[in-house]
């Protein structure tokens, strides 16, 4: 017997010797209704999205409730936060007073439920109820939630609930709630998949709207997208390309001439043939970007007297501008959530030392030099955020990141020792130690190995 099949011969009573209560028929027939129709709408959509939103507004209409959406539960981070939702009202996705995240720690009875992957259900949020602790039910008044069903969600670990708000009816009875929940979970991931298959074809850390936009990345190795596809240093192998991209990237939308740019990628050489051979690079460089640019529209257009500068007709977004954007945001936000938001995406968009390749040049090194010490600092306050959230797993992710992208960063190994230490052994945190002594300087060793000590004592150095 199949789930499905299972969760509704649960449904259907016994037999049984006196006749069943108007109401139980009632649910029983409206079950059976509502199955058969929810089979017919399925079938008119291939999009998982709308097949969930159809199905929470079908958990809706059968428990005549308020409000119906996917509250994620994040175990890790020990966070709650809504996916997906509609509204009886206001419609699909519209505002809702459930906050960006909510903390499990505040609803312990939910948590409960999930790791036991059972529904809950709350027939009267303000009546005393071993459901409902104080805690629970100032966030249910600051909801408008008077009663509550959730049907737990299952992905190879528990990953939240379908909810609905305020229902009026069949409250008693979640078997509809936990086939929905099916259904919903499904298109789910679903979705996730088919957005994850995008995202590796196309990668942008912005949107793409049309033939003028493009989103260049300088963190790591150059790429270059637009609708049409994408191209990078490692598909197309042309250092100088790239080199005359990236500088012209760097310097915004300034005219700039051959000379200069020949003068600043090749000092020493001679200018007559620095200039001609720039020019060759320039002509090659239009040829091989036509297969993702308008081909009527080079990326680089002359300005007159011997000048390039960006075309203006496209529409330029670059790493650099998402990573100063999510930085100063992060500095800006007094809410925790939306900052730590933010610096985990700085720290996921800087993927690796400006134009690692180049990163030696003369020309490049000061700002080379300028978002490794912007990293560094965003680095800490990530560190720091995380300690808050307990979130071990995560942190330490970011720290492993951070060793392989930086160099010299002392906080990056104190992480990864501490949590080492704090869950695993001493001979384990002893081999990360002296690897991190390979690989850092003189004062960040020492730096490194006070602050063991002060939190450590000193066994672990000795």
């Amino acid at each position: 017997m199949n789930k499905d099949n299972e969760i509704i011969s649960n449904a259907m009573p016994e037999e049984a010797s006196e006749p069943l209560p108007k109401a139980e028929i009632e649910y029983f027939f409206k079950f059976e209704g509502t199955l058969g129709a929810l089979e017919s709408e399925l079938h008119k959509d291939d999009d998982p999205r709308i097949i969930a939103m159809r199905a929470m507004h079908v958990a809706m209409d059968f428990y005549d409730a308020e409000w119906c959406g996917i509250i994620v539960g994040d175990m890790d981070a020990e966070i709650f936060y809504p996916e997906w939702w509609t509204n009886r009202e206001k419609g699909d996705m519209a505002d809702t007073n459930f906050e960006d995240i909510e903390y499990l720690k505040n609803y312990k009875h939910w948590v409960g439920a999930l790791r036991e992957s059972r529904t809950i259900t709350i027939p009267d949020t303000r009546a005393e109820s071993e459901w409902v602790d104080e805690t629970e039910r100032e966030r249910y008044l600051r909801m408008g939630v008077h009663s509550v069903m959730g049907a737990p969600l299952f992905y190879h670990e528990p990953c939240g609930f379908l909810v609905i708000k305020n229902p009026k009816r069949y409250i008693d009875y979640p078997n509809m709630m936990a086939i929905l929940g099916y259904v919903v979970l499904n298109c789910w991931k679903e979705n996730q998949i088919i957005e994850q298959k995008k995202m590796q074809m196309k990668q942008p850390c912005t949107k793409l709207l049309n033939e003028r936009d493009l989103f260049i990345r300088l963190f790591g190795v150059p790429e270059l997208h637009s609708l049409k596809g994408q191209i990078s240093a490692d598909s197309y192998n042309a250092p100088k390309v790239w080199r005359v991209i990236v500088y012209m990237v760097l310097h915004g939308k300034n005219p700039v001439s051959l000379k200069t740019i020949s003068e600043e990628l090749d000092p020493g050489y001679d200018p007559d043939c620095g200039v001609k051979a720039l020019r060759t690079t320039m002509s090659r460089m239009k040829s091989a970007l036509e297969t993702v640019l308008v081909p009527t529209e080079p990326l680089l257009k002359p300005a007159g007297n011997g000048c390039y500068l960006l075309n203006p007709y496209y529409h330029i977004t670059t790493d650099l501008d998402i990573f100063n954007q999510t930085v100063e945001q992060a500095k800006n936000h007094r809410i925790p959530s939306k900052r730590l938001r933010a610096l985990m995406t700085a720290a996921t968009t800087y993927r690796d030392t400006l134009f690692k390749e180049a990163s030696g040049d003369h020309w490049l090194i000061g700002d080379v030099v300028k978002y490794e010490l912007q990293y560094n600092e965003m680095i800490g306050l990530l560190f720091e955020e995380l300690a808050k959230t307990k979130d071990i797993q995560t942190l330490h992710k970011y720290a492993k990141e951070t060793v392989d992208k930086v160099e010299g960063n002392a906080e990056a190994y104190f992480q990864i020792i501490h949590i080492i230490l704090t869950n695993c052994s001493k001979d384990l945190a002893r081999s990360e130690l002296d690897l991190a002594k390979k690989r850092l300087t003189k004062d960040e060793w020492k730096k490194l190995c006070q602050k063991l000590q002060d939190r450590f004592g000193d066994d672990l150095i000795l």
